[in-house]
């Protein structure tokens, strides 16, 4: 079962809309940490505000898609409630193809009376199972009780009153610890916190590890989380990671973060149109691999790797590569916004990789200016330039201080032949709005940021102008 992340926004416009708020009975959020706590099978969890979404997306100005979407919003209007968060959890395991088993969704019940009558208008048989109704349609479980509506969607055989019983007596557990809450206390528009020992529990690469991998690795993501934020401003969109990993894992990151002022005097000059920096320590970074599968650096490497390190005498890439690299690239568009790029590059070497560094020289020596020396070696792409430094961008001041960073300049660019690229229509539409993005990351967490062209109307606005015709192509197939 693959969920898109459309598929959830249609699956929510057409189920669980609302107007009012209930303060009945208990909040929507401690029912969700309720329904976290000791619950293995949750391998990612969030909420998601939908009320300041479609608000921010002002979809009342598009003729299109409003009516569609005030029909969806009318027909459960005072039945169940989106001025609360709603809550979701991506349950394991997961098969073969990256597939889910199941995705939960919690939402608020306004009025349990009118959320049945309108139900049954809509066309849905209402049963009855111990202290919940319950109705089914597919894939979906749709269970309430209360001021709580729980959704179901999960394939294959089940038994709907079994499912949504067991969710329920979830939600009634003692509140999960304090990692969790503070995920669901963050702030943003769409929360995501992702359980990295569940994760490791539900992935089918764990029954190929030996008892004394699986022990080493339960230990070592025990109680570790990272939390994601997405937060749509006017002209901007931010997505923020926070690592909140255990003492033993926190100290096994490998990423390496300081003044990047070094590198880039090794990056050739001229006006910088995108780049990508990593700042690696080695020796951590294969510890960490080999611990767990002791041939990786080898399969990665492949047989060019056997051979630098046979002649060289190294036992490792670490006696090899100094762990920073960074890539460079050039070039303004025509006036069709195509691009013809040029590059500059560099790879920090120790002594014994100078071996590394002819072999690279002898076929990249041909197609570009190549030197290789005691710091490392580098090539250029790059035919004339007047400039005396490398000049990056407004928004790229960070770029190569963190252990994982890029940034690319979209101004004047064709995005459709960036989209063509990575072969993603709904990258296509963020392209088209977008002049600028960065992405940082370290230890502790990252950053993607967007600018958008336009800077007064929201991000999300300026995507649904782009991307709405393929909306109302999804959103009209929901039938009420």
């Amino acid at each position: 079962m693959k969920l898109s992340a459309i598929t959830i926004f249609v699956l929510t416009i057409g189920l669980l809309i609302g107007c009012s708020t209930s303060s009945t009975d208990r909040e929507l959020k401690e029912y969700m940490s309720s329904y976290l706590n000791e619950n293995q099978d949750v391998v990612v969890f969030g909420s998601a505000q939908l009320k300041t979404i479609l608000d921010k997306a002002d979809y009342k100005s598009f003729d299109k898609i409003s009516d569609v979407i005030e029909g969806q919003l009318k027909e459960l209007d005072g039945a169940l409630d989106i001025a609360t968060p709603l809550y979701y959890t991506v349950n394991g395991p997961f098969d073969k193809a990256g597939s889910p088993k199941s995705v939960t969704m919690l939402i608020k019940v306004v009025d349990q009376v009118k959320l049945e009558k309108k139900l049954t208008k809509m066309g849905y048989d209402i049963n009855e199972s111990g202290d919940f109704k319950y109705t089914e349609d597919g894939d979906m479980m749709l269970g309430f009780r209360g001021n709580l509506a729980v959704v179901l969607v999960q394939g294959g055989e089940r038994d709907p009153k079994v499912e949504l019983a067991n969710h329920f007596k979830k939600v009634d557990n003692e509140p999960g610890n304090s990692q969790m809450n503070e995920i669901l206390n963050a702030k943003g528009d769409v929360l995501m916190g992702m359980n990295l020992a569940n994760l490791y529990n539900a992935s089918p690469e764990k029954s190929k590890m030996t008892k004394e991998e699986q022990k080493k690795l339960d230990a070592l993501v025990k109680d570790s989380y990272a939390q994601t934020t997405f937060r749509f401003e006017d002209g901007t969109a931010i997505i923020e990671t926070k690592n909140m990993f255990n003492k033993t894992l926190n100290q096994r990151m490998f990423l390496k973060s300081e003044s990047n002022s070094a590198l880039l005097k090794e990056l050739g000059n001229g006006k910088a149109r995108a780049g990508f920096a990593m700042n690696i320590d080695l020796s951590k970074m294969e510890s960490l691999a080999t611990e767990f599968s002791p041939e990786m650096i080898d399969q990665v490497g492949g047989p060019q790797l056997a051979m630098v390190k046979m002649f060289s005498g190294a036992k490792s890439l670490n006696d090899l590569l100094t762990g920073k690299a960074a890539l460079i690239m050039y070039g303004e568009p025509d006036e069709f916004g195509s691009l013809q790029p040029q590059f500059s590059a560099f790879v920090g070497l120790k002594p014994k990789g100078e071996q590394l560094g002819t072999m690279a020289g002898s076929f990249l020596g041909e197609m570009a200016d190549f030197k290789s020396d005691k710091k490392g070696m580098s090539f250029s792409t790059v035919q004339t330039t007047t400039a005396t430094k490398l000049m990056l961008p407004k928004g790229a001041e960070n770029f190569g201080n963190t252990g994982i960073s890029f940034f690319i300049d979209l101004e004047g660019l064709n995005p459709e032949e960036i989209a063509d690229m990575t072969d993603t229509e709904e990258l296509e539409a963020i392209l088209k709005v977008s002049r600028f993005i960065s992405f940082e990351y370290g230890n502790n967490g990252g950053q993607l940021k967007i600018i958008a062209k336009e800077g007064k109307e929201n991000i999300l606005k300026q995507i649904m102008e782009v991307y709405v015709d393929k909306l109302v192509d999804q959103v009209s197939k929901i039938s009420i």
